[in-house]
């Protein structure tokens, strides 16, 4: 009997899906609901880390067949990244968290930068991380357009840069 309830609970642990096997990036913009391909990466240059949360949309294949991790051209995606602090589970506050950069751009030629606003990373791994997101982003440089992101979520695969 203690055999059988071990193996269950073994099962139900295996059945438990990691962080990151979502693989997506979603929110509401402006109340307009987006969802994207989810993609995290972890890279030191030098003395810096940097670790990376990104939703965008992948450009299609080249004529050779070969893939690229490139957004495609006109099309949204947000970032958060984090510099020189790697990210455990919490609640990071954008405003107050200086190591922190938030952005979002519908399109190439505009920007938004997280003023206020939260990220909280829910649970991370090693080769995945899930969380949520909310804030308000201005028109970078200086512009007065501002950007209202809630409800966001993520569950994207860690890729490690060398």
């Amino acid at each position: 009997m203690r055999s059988l309830v071990v193996g269950c609970l073994l099962i139900a642990a295996c059945d438990e899906a990691q962080p990151g096997q979502g693989k997506f990036m979603a929110a509401t913009i402006d109340g307009t609901y987006w969802r994207a391909t989810g993609q995290a990466s972890q890279q030191a240059i030098l003395d810096m880390h940097y670790f990376g949360i990104r939703g965008y949309t992948p450009m299609m294949p080249a004529a050779d067949g070969s893939f690229t991790n490139a957004p495609a051209p006109g099309e949204p995606r947000l970032d958060i990244i984090f510099t020189n602090i790697p990210p455990e589970p919490g609640t990071y506050d954008i405003a107050t968290t200086t190591n922190i950069a938030v952005t979002y751009g519908p399109d190439e030629s505009r920007t938004f930068a997280a003023q206020t606003g939260t990220v909280e990373i829910t649970r991370i791994a090693q080769y995945g991380v899930d969380g949520t997101f909310a804030f308000t982003g201005s028109l970078t440089p200086g512009g007065p357009d501002t950007v209202a992101v809630t409800q966001g979520s993520f569950s994207a695969p860690i890729l490690i840069v060398p």
